[in-house]
């Protein structure tokens, strides 16, 4: 009887263990397969096109087999870089979450001749999220990036409908409400996408603009000289190859770091997720099965990224710039002239005046504060060092050492030298660009 119920905890445990390898699969296969077909959609457009009646909302009587993604349908067989897509810069601002992205992404935002865009990786991140679990989260990992860098090329062509598929609710005639931080970018808040006047400010943008029309957003992106994208969803540089061994594109990657320790407190004050270590800050001790990767993650994609951008391979030589997000706050101007002139842009007195103006005002905004670019930068980013556990800040030094030493900052060894905000914890690097 022993024998017999141990032979059947055997047939027990080896079924459990193959229906598991087989429920692993299957969702492989069912990422995959979504993927594929989100691809396969997209395409059609491309295959299955009249020429447009001209009426220029793609609605379904516009004489177009295939009317979801957008019109007018471009010529296949056109694969060269014309002359004015090859002056055309496609600038990507790679960056993690809360260390000043949207501060940079500020100083091409602001220039007329710039089509900016805010997260358009977040549409893609939500789709893939929603469709499986943390397991799937985990291995769908090859198939998210195949996702991003795909859309990164559409969008740099200004191919807006591509973000289509992967919007919830779906765009109805290409109109949507709910493309993810319009208001981030100027040229979605500006005649002829948005008839309120003077809705380039954030706030008013928000409240007054109706739906985008992405069809209509396309044609102003490609009225525009350049293209800059921004995004936190994007890690490896490694990854950039295909876009930049492009020949239609003219890619710039501005890789932006901060200090971790400013960015865990930054993200502490802003998310949710984050709640174990706003604990771990009140009680001084960190709290059982708190998930330190949201701390230490960071430290992970910023050195291998560095290490490849600093030291290029051909493909990426004279294309990765590294901006410390500190020497951005403290010396605005002279970075960003070194930021155009990597670009190969000039830079214009309407940059450098707004550069002026959002760098020396107050930490009070009518915005939501945690979003605001208008603050005394300088003062901004010091300010973590006043608020910070020095129990959390010796657990990040410690985990993130490697790191603090190749971007050149420097360590704290007690809680009065963490409050000493006159002392910088910032060394003098010079950071070049390879031509």
């Amino acid at each position: 009887m022993i024998a017999y119920n141990k032979q059947k905890n055997e047939k027990k445990s080896k079924f459990i263990w193959c229906s598991w390898r087989i429920l692993v699969i299957l969702m492989f296969l069912t990422i995959g397969i979504q993927y594929v077909a989100v691809k396969s959609i997209r395409s059609y457009r491309f295959e299955n096109c009249y020429v447009s009646s001209g009426t220029g909302d793609c609605s379904p009587n516009d004489g177009q087999v295939s009317h979801w993604f957008g019109c007018p349908c471009p010529d296949p067989s056109n694969n060269q870089p014309t002359e004015e897509s090859a002056s055309r810069k496609h600038i990507l601002i790679l960056a993690t979450t809360r260390s000043g992205s949207s501060f940079l992404g500020q100083f091409f935002n602001q220039n007329p001749d710039i089509f900016y865009l805010y997260e358009p990786l977040y549409h893609i991140e939500t789709f893939f999220g929603s469709m499986a679990g943390p397991i799937g989260s985990t291995l769908n990992n090859k198939v998210l990036v195949g996702a991003f860098r795909d859309l990164l090329r559409n969008v740099f062509d200004c191919e807006l409908h591509s973000l289509e598929p992967y919007m919830k609710p779906f765009p109805q005639h290409h109109q949507t409400k709910y493309l993810f931080r319009r208001a981030a970018s100027t040229a979605l808040c500006s005649p002829p996408l948005c008839p309120a006047e003077n809705a380039k400010d954030e706030s008013v943008c928000f409240k007054r603009c109706s739906n985008l029309n992405l069809t209509l957003a396309a044609e102003v992106c490609q009225k525009r000289a350049h293209v800059v994208l921004k995004t936190v969803r994007f890690n490896n540089v490694a990854d950039l190859r295909f876009l930049a061994e492009d020949s239609r594109l003219d890619l710039k990657v501005i890789h932006l770091v901060r200090d971790p320790r400013a960015v865990l407190s930054s993200q502490m004050a802003a998310f949710q997720s984050f709640k174990d270590y706003k604990t771990w800050k009140k009680n001084g001790a960190m709290p059982p099965h708190t998930d330190t990767s949201l701390a230490t993650s960071m430290c992970k994609t910023f050195l291998p990224a560095m290490h490849l951008g600093l030291k290029p391979p051909a493909w990426l030589s004279g294309r990765y710039m590294l901006v410390r997000y500190e020497d951005l706050a403290r010396e605005p101007l002279e970075k960003a002239r070194e930021i155009y002139q990597f670009v190969g842009l000039p830079l214009k007195p309407i940059i450098t005046n707004w550069i002026v103006f959002n760098t020396h005002g107050t930490d009070k905004t009518r915005w939501h504060p945690v979003y605001s670019t208008h603050r005394d930068s300088a003062k901004s980013a010091e300010n973590w060092r006043l608020s910070m556990d020095y129990n959390i800040v010796q657990f990040l030094q410690n985990a993130c050492h490697e790191t603090f030493a190749e971007l050149g900052y420097r360590s704290v060894s007690s809680l009065e030298e963490l409050r000493n905000i006159n002392t910088t914890l910032v060394e003098e690097r010079n950071f070049t660009y390879f031509t």
